[in-house]
């Protein structure tokens, strides 16, 4: 009887082992972990298989780079651990998990779009310096953000490393640079401003003239300027692979906990 169970114990040992060796693997490989029960997406299972585009733009901040070089792009922005990766892997480790990545899009109509946590955490004057610097070697870099949990939105465009143009909104304040692109015109919206003196008199929230920035107005100025991120998927574009990596000490710090609710 002892001899069985010390051989059942092996046996034991031996497949958990196994399983782990093989989780190991898999994980290197950028393979979904193994879970009795668990489904997932093919892309998401394996970070190797091509799918096709998946939206995103809320909650988050990226740039749009007007090349098709994605190699060139993820270095540039200073990743590390790069690995090839489908849209599905790529967004949800960079947007949707905790795990503070950036994902560097297959090409979109000549343009590329680096999207992550870490992008959006740097969403002050550091993302636009780096949008700067982008272009002295891409030639056009925009950058977007918004977060409506803390009414955080912005908006920024750069040419062969000169800002053309830049708004952002957070903690209350609000700051631009150059002046109104003929596509913000063309959408003609003025909006409330808590900072302004106006602000003070009664009736100025109830101004029919202005109205409350928010996310989908960003969305609209990337739409006018190069992509719209969230109707990637109605463009009809080939499934293809992108490159995810970790930023570099140049991106701010991660926290304890990134995802957005």
């Amino acid at each position: 009887m002892t001899t069985k169970v010390a051989l059942l114990a092996l046996v034991i040992l031996f497949i958990a082992v196994a399983l782990w060796k093989l989780g190991t693997k898999r994980k290197a490989e950028g393979k979904a972990p193994i879970s009795s029960g668990a489904s997932f997406p093919p892309g998401l299972a394996d970070r190797n298989v091509p799918v096709p585009p998946v939206p995103f733009g809320y909650k988050t901040g990226w740039f749009a780079v007007r090349s098709t070089d994605v190699k060139a792009l993820a270095q540039a922005l200073q990743l590390q651990d790069l690995q090839p990766a489908n849209w599905q892997y790529g967004i949800w480790h960079s947007v949707e998990s905790d795990d503070y990545a950036v994902f560097v899009s297959p090409p979109v109509n000549g343009w590329m779009l680096a999207v992550g946590t870490p992008i959006l955490f740097e969403a002050d004057e550091h993302a636009t310096q780096r949008m700067i610097e982008l272009s002295r070697q891409f030639g056009e870099v925009q950058f977007f953000a918004s977060m409506r949990t803390s009414e955080a939105y912005a908006w920024a465009r750069a040419k062969d490393g000169r800002l053309i143009r830049r708004f952002y909104e957070g903690d209350g304040t609000r700051s631009e640079a150059g002046p109104l692109t003929e596509e913000e015109r063309e959408l003609g919206q003025k909006f409330f401003d808590a900072a302004s003196p106006e602000a003070k008199d009664p009736g100025y929230w109830k101004r029919k003239d202005l109205s409350r920035l928010d996310e989908d107005y960003v969305l609209k100025i990337a739409g006018k300027w190069s992509v719209d991120p969230t109707k990637l998927n109605e463009l009809g574009l080939a499934p293809a692979l992108g490159i995810v990596g970790k930023p570099s000490g140049s991106y701010p710090p991660s926290p304890r906990r990134t995802r957005r609710h």
